[in-house]
């Protein structure tokens, strides 16, 4: 036969027809190789701990992002989030933060308006410094509040009525201004004669801090003391509560602004962005994304709440006095008079039985979100000013998913409607919702979308340029849009993700594992991109391994042109032991071998971190772009006691192989090429001028490349090969060892 000269290395590529269909320059095995240009494999970067470890040996990472130039983590042994200062190490952010579900739904992160925010298991949370403190998203809606009228004249003037709501607000430090949502209305009625000022004593809610402030909205005044004022209303008052007041749970204020110094309108009068615009906290979600200036939220999860209401006060099926209602373990008990330290609330019966009812729910109302040993409830009275009288909506403080019960003590059971007594939520795993416009942390109840079946729940939500892509058990959809309208529809129903975790955006372009295998999807579909090792991928998706689904996880390098997925190799694996590594440019796929948990790519200095799965370390990628590049760790420790030639006498071999450099400078370094436990020696490539003082071992990367058969366009006919050249650009090691494999000799033959 002609002499055939083969220069190329392709891909890993263990899923083709040996005999007829392999690409040339296929391998069989390309292990901690790059092929970063056309037909050059190169060993990867390197990788060495992180400069200050946890503290802890205990310490394990499961999550790691930046933010402001900084690394922050989620430790799994303690559910701890820290941030990492060179130089001082790892500083642990207050309180503890659980993923959404271990399973299927870690902790994202997603970077928006200058701040950081993430998933928990309690809900979206937030940091606008990355010192801390981490905050809940949004404003709490505004509570109840007390008004009279006050002083011997003032702007309520002749027979009308006036409406109050109040909302809370807060600025962080990149400014991003919040604003919760309004309470309910509060009226008062003036009957006449003497003009007056009106007082409000408004509740605090939880968490209200002395730079959190009130905004307190007043509508005109109504035509007579029988016309409801309109809902169109202006701001009347702005403060900063104090540390008193909000020890105290209330604030008191007298309203004396007149009708032509009113101030701004409120965002969801009518006249504004509407009721339905209010802006709520953010649903508890299991996925987070930004598209266009919008917050998504998928797979969510509202607070557990329950509507009661009073029926009737006296009587044979009314409310008495010391009749109680029990609310999450916590017993109000009605009385003569109003004792919110007590958790008594108060029982008027004397007025008409509306206003009875009325004034009694309202009472209650008060004392349960002023009790202070009550920490989980709040109450909002949420009859109207035609509706019916005695409607209270009882909610959670958090998002916890726990329910809570409501009961009443024994004959006062026909005084109210408690439904079943058992609270509910509103879960949606389908359900995608999203916030007003570079607002994230104002998402009304309105802004809600279901996504496919209503049996398969979203598992990633993912924004490319042009569209938002949702992934779920029953296939992929693609949202378009703009301004808040949008447009869903399905764009591929036959491919599902498996490894939610896999999901990274590379080259505008979504790279995941799926049922299909490592895919790309993009705004023209989907494309299988693991075809050269689809045996491998299938080998593992066929297994069904739990582990596979919870474990897997992808990193988008973007200047390395790479989608680099790790994951297990068994299913008795419990941290990630391989990675499959894509290059977009040459299509061509390698593999790793590294043993972590998760890791990143750090915008800030374009580096690769890894989270070490059986220590405490961080790995951080090497590139000061020279030989250090490519090799691993350094271990430290070492004491060079003697010197003679290449013989090298240390006071450990401990980790040590050949292979390895023996480094004590920039100039002064070589490579093991062997040991002796014995004498506790080791032999150099070559004599340099070490001393007797302290050394390091950089450990070597273990490269491999096996070629697949080669048949020369014929399989049917034996060959005879004289010899074979490898030709390298830049001989960065020390010895090589060459293995041959033909049908004849039935195993490898090695020549170094």
């Amino acid at each position: 036969m002609s002499q055939k000269l083969i220069l190329k290395i392709s891909s890993l590529n263990t899923n083709a027809n040996q005999l007829s269909e392999t690409q040339e320059g296929a391998l069989a095995i390309a292990k901690n190789v790059v092929i970063d240009k056309d037909s050059v494999a190169e060993s990867r970067r390197g990788l060495n701990y992180l400069a200050d470890p946890f503290a802890s040996s205990l310490s394990r990472v499961d999550r790691l992002t930046s933010y402001q130039d900084h690394i922050i983590d989620r430790r799994s042994n303690d559910d701890v989030l820290a941030y990492y200062v060179s130089g001082s190490g790892w500083t642990d952010l207050s309180g503890t933060y659980l993923n959404p579900d271990d399973d299927y739904a870690r902790m994202r992160f997603v970077q928006a308006s200058g701040n950081l925010y993430f998933t928990t298991s309690l809900g979206v949370k937030v940091l606008d410094v990355y010192t801390g403190p981490v905050y809940s998203t949004g404003m709490p809606q505004g509570l109840d509040g007390t008004i009279a009228l006050s002083g011997a004249s003032g702007f309520l003037t002749g027979s009308c009525q006036v409406a109050y709501r109040v909302l809370w607000g807060s600025r962080d430090s990149n400014n991003n201004l919040y604003l919760g949502a309004p309470s309910q209305r509060m009226i008062i009625s003036h009957s006449g004669g003497t003009d007056h000022d009106v007082q409000l004593t408004i509740t605090i809610p939880e968490g209200i801090t002395t730079s959190d402030f009130i905004q307190v909205y007043r509508s005109r005044l109504s035509a007579s003391s029988t016309d409801e004022p309109n809902d169109e209303l202006q701001l009347v008052y702005e403060a900063n509560p104090t540390s008193g007041e909000i020890t105290a749970k209330s604030l008191t204020f007298i309203d004396s602004v007149t009708t032509s110094l009113m101030g701004a309108y409120l965002y969801t009068n009518s006249s504004q962005e509407g009721a339905t615009e209010a802006n709520a906290q953010p649903p508890l979600a299991k996925d987070i994304a930004e598209f266009k200036g919008f917050m998504f939220f998928a797979n969510v999860q509202t607070k557990q709440s329950l509507t009661i209401n009073l029926l009737s006060i006296g009587g044979t099926n009314g409310l008495d006095v010391n009749d109680t209602i029990t609310i999450n373990s916590v017993v109000y008990t009605g009385k003569a008079a109003e004792t919110v330290a007590s958790a008594e609330f108060k029982v008027t019966t004397s007025g008409s039985a509306a206003q009875n009812i009325e004034d009694t729910a309202k009472s209650l109302v008060k004392v349960i979100n002023q009790y202070t040993s009550n920490t989980s409830i709040y109450a909002y009275y949420e009859s109207g000013y035609q509706d019916l009288p005695g409607v209270i909506r009882l909610e959670k403080r958090t998002i916890d998913g726990a329910q809570f019960t409501v009961s009443v003590s024994a004959g006062s059971e026909t005084a109210w409607d408690l439904d079943d007594g058992e609270s509910d939520n509103s879960t949606y795993i389908n359900g995608l919702m999203w916030s007003k416009i570079q607002q994230p942390e104002h998402v009304p109840y309105s802004h809600l979308e279901f996504i496919g079946s209503k049996n398969y729940p979203i598992r990633r939500i993912v924004a490319l340029r042009d569209s938002l892509f949702i992934l779920k058990d029953d296939g992929v959809f693609r949202l378009t849009g703009t301004n808040g309208v949008w447009s869903i529809d399905p764009l591929d129903t036959s491919t599902k993700i498996i490894a939610p975790d896999s999901a990274v955006v590379v080259n505008n372009q979504i790279f995941c594992l799926s049922d299909q295998g490592i895919v790309a999807i993009s705004d023209i579909g989907v494309e299988v991109k693991s075809r050269p090792i689809e045996d491998q991928i299938q080998d593992l998706i066929s297994e069904d391994y739990t582990n596979l689904k919870t474990l897997s996880f992808g990193i988008n390098y973007e200047t390395d042109r790479k989608y680099i997925l790790f994951t297990i190799a068994s299913d008795s694996d419990t941290y990630c032991t391989q990675a499959f590594v894509y290059n977009t440019f040459t299509n061509a796929w390698t593999k790793w071998n590294r043993n972590v948990t998760h890791g990143f790519v750090n915008v800030t200095d374009d580096k690769l971190y890894l989270s070490h799965a059986t220590s405490e370390n961080v790995y951080q990628e090497r590139k000061s772009f020279n030989f250090t590049d490519f090799v691993d760790e350094e271990l430290t420790g070492y004491n060079i006691t003697a010197v003679s030639g290449a013989t090298i006498t240390l006071d450990s071999l401990t980790n040590i192989d050949v292979g390895d450099i023996l480094y004590q400078s920039s100039t002064i370094y070589s490579i093991i090429t062997d040991f002796n436990p014995g004498s506790s020696t080791v032999t150099v490539d070559s004599t340099v001028s070490f001393t007797v003082a302290a050394a390091s071992i950089l450990k070597a990367i273990d490269c491999e490349l096996e070629f697949t058969n080669a048949p020369f366009d014929n399989p049917g006919v034996m060959k005879r090969f004289a010899e074979v050249d490898w030709l390298f650009r830049e001989k960065s090691f020390n010895e090589a060892t060459a293995s041959y494999y033909t049908d004849l000799s039935g195993g490898y033959e090695s020549t170094t």
